[in-house]
């Protein structure tokens, strides 16, 4: 073990989360030699989960890309992230990264070092398959078709799964947020088998008691082993939704009742411990954002159809959340990336390529609360949406036609989020968005990057300055280190380090903390003004307050007026990541940046050295990931100097061309 991490990771914890992780590490050690636990199961089949009920012939429904997937999954044909339509193999390999080809050890789980690239490969493919989102896909494949093929299939992966992987053995019980994101899944996948009469008898008794006996096993391990403390994050609420979703589905267990209200309770306290009241996610990250929002949207509405709704404030967090995608997303439909993503759903209700998470969750909340706003950003009723509210949602958002309840906001001051920009929705939007907010949630900021004062800008559709992304997780350190690094954003780096100090893949030690020092609101409802400041370099031996102000003339000029208090002589270093889609030419003393239609004349400060990166892999610079695992060269300009005590600098960002 790496004792620098070590020490971190133990000074990010409180006295009594040491405390606890002692007395939960004696647990586990007893648990090695503890015998799965049991239950007395009552007789009958998995419950429906009480969801608003479906045409199963709606045209809303995809059924041609269901059955579509369906088939793939039962020839073993899969997609894993960047691998798609992989082979799986036969027996189906539950342990192997396919990735790098290493297969994970079949040992007890609290045994394994899951994060060791050496000893398991990259966990997130080897974790990916077993969520069991092909499952679902097979469950609606049987639902819309009663072929029982899709049963048969489900059937035998189903068995697979169970046989390669006992209670506790194995990668696959080392994350209790796996456990629950699996068990939940279970959960839906038996709520669509109930959608064809018989179709869960036809499983079978012997399988029906071997899936309500691994249900009971998932439900009991997830009880057991909660996140708590400095990581009470979104695993938490994961682990609390498989919860409630599996003692809903499977209440066959003395405990269902009292563990399923106590998964509502802590669901229901999580969703403002977690979301601020303005809609953004504490993790602060947009790539998270839907992923962490079905977490509290599902059991919701599962909640409403069990008659034990949740309370009208977790709904208005519900609703916050779907104002702050709606605001995010462009009028292409482009999100920008602010934080960790990793291409991680919590479920698969649309098996179509072009399915946009943040708009469903838009187009689902709309429906939800009766909101014409956001049913103008959704353009249309996806098909996740309408399995999850049915015919009575269809009725809603068709009632929905009508003139808006108000603009979107283009503030989110907890989250630390301001929007500027001009004809917002429409063809000629220009909108930038300007990054002052927390590096992250909880004392590990675990999923945040070092992207203090950043800016990004979207015009007429067109991504001009953009986040690069996240990359990857386990598998290249020095990338990791990379795309959540303040050179990666864009904003002011000072001697080549980070605003925010890493201690880990995901733990941060020293946190930069950014702070609005003024704002003047635009005549179109965002902002001409914008200035901010954070402390991030404080922890230098001579201090430095990075200050940035930045000028909207509500047409087609930004000023970017960046600003340095300090004492003695620092390098630094201001980048500007354009889109991989940008070209850029210099002419004279200005760059020309196109996308398309779209060109944007840059007029960088002067004393600068200033030059244009991509595709820079040592160190890595000039970059951006799309996808998790999938990365492309992309321009970035550069721009360095040293300096003596305090400087400004003025940076021009001009639109010249928007069709």
């Amino acid at each position: 073990m790496n004792f620098s991490w070590f020490w971190a990771r133990l000074r990010s914890m409180t006295f009594q989360e040491v405390r606890w992780r002692a007395k939960q590490l004696l647990r586990e050690r007893l648990e090695k030699f503890l015998p799965p636990p049991r239950a007395g199961l009552s007789l009958g089949v998995p419950q429906g989960l009480g969801l608003p009920r479906a045409n199963l012939n709606s045209g809303y429904i995809e059924k041609a890309a269901c059955l579509e997937a369906a088939e793939k999954i039962l020839d073993g044909v899969v997609s894993i992230f960047n691998l798609t339509d992989i082979s799986e193999g036969v027996p189906i390999p539950w342990h192997l990264d396919h990735q790098s080809g290493k297969e994970a050890p079949r040992v007890y789980s609290k045994d394994i070092n899951y994060r060791s690239f050496e000893e398991c490969g990259d966990i997130k493919y080897v974790w990916e398959p077993s969520r069991h989102l092909e499952l679902v896909t097979l469950a609606r494949a049987f639902a819309l078709t009663g072929d029982s093929r899709f049963r048969e299939g489900f059937k035998s992966r189903l068995n697979s799964w169970l046989s390669a992987n006992p209670f506790n053995q194995g990668v696959h019980w080392c994350s209790a947020l796996e456990v629950g994101i699996r068990l939940g899944n279970w959960a839906i996948c038996a709520d669509f088998f109930g959608r064809q009469s018989g179709g869960l008898e036809g499983l079978g008794e012997d399988f029906l008691s071997d899936w309500k006996q691994a249900a009971f096993e998932h439900c009991h391990y997830i009880r057991h082993h909660v996140a708590a403390g400095s990581s009470a994050n979104n695993h938490l609420v994961g682990e609390l939704a498989g919860l409630f979703l599996g003692c809903s589905a499977f209440p066959f267990f003395p405990q269902s009742m009292d563990w399923r209200n106590w998964a509502q309770a802590a669901l229901e306290s999580e969703s403002e411990l977690q979301i601020y009241s303005d809609g953004v996610n504490k993790e602060q990250t947009t790539g998270y954002h839907p992923f962490i929002a079905d977490f509290f949207l599902i059991p919701g509405i599962v909640a409403e159809g069990l008659g034990t709704p949740f309370s009208v404030s977790y709904w208005d967090r519900l609703e916050a959340m779907a104002n702050f995608s709606a605001s995010l997303i462009d009028v292409a439909g482009n999100v920008p990336f602010v934080g960790d993503l990793d291409d991680g759903h919590v479920t698969r209700l649309c098996d179509t390529p072009d399915f946009h998470p943040h708009l469903s969750l838009v187009a689902t909340m709309s429906v939800i609360r009766a909101r014409p706003t956001l049913r103008a950003k959704a353009k249309s009723l996806d098909e996740k949406t309408y399995w999850l509210t049915g015919e009575e949602g269809l009725t809603a958002w068709e009632n929905l036609i009508g003139p808006a309840d108000g603009p979107l906001p283009r503030a989110f001051p907890k989250g630390g989020y301001w929007l500027m920009g001009r004809k917002w929705d429409s063809p000629e939007e220009v909108k930038l968005i300007f990054d002052c907010g927390p590096l992250g949630f909880l004392s590990l900021a675990a999923h945040g990057h070092a992207d203090a004062l950043s800016i990004q800008l979207s015009v007429a559709g067109k991504e001009i300055l953009v986040d690069p992304g996240n990359w990857c997780y386990f598998q290249e350190p020095a990338w990791r280190d990379y795309f959540k690094g303040t050179l990666a954003h864009n904003t002011l780096q000072v001697d080549g380090l980070d605003q925010s100090s890493s201690a880990g893949m995901f733990l941060w030690r020293d946190k930069a903390r950014s702070s609005l020092l003024s704002s003047e609101v635009s005549k179109e409802g965002g902002f001409s003004r914008l200035a901010g400041e954070h402390d991030g370099y404080k922890r230098l031996a001579d201090s430095v307050v990075h200050r940035r102000d930045i000028e909207w003339d509500s047409e087609s000029v930004f000023l970017i007026r960046d600003s340095v208090v300090a004492t003695e002589a620092h390098n630094y270093s201001l980048a500007f990541h354009f889109s991989e889609q940008c070209e850029i030419e210099k002419e004279g003393l200005q760059f020309i940046v196109s996308n398309g239609p779209v060109r944007v004349c840059f007029s960088p400060p002067a004393g600068w050295d200033a030059r244009i990166v991509k595709g820079q892999e040592d160190p890595p610079l000039g970059w951006r990931a799309t996808r998790f695992m999938v990365r492309n060269p992309s321009p970035v300009l550069l721009l360095q100097r040293s300096e003596e005590g305090d400087w400004e600098s003025l940076s021009k960002f001009e639109i010249t061309h928007l069709s």
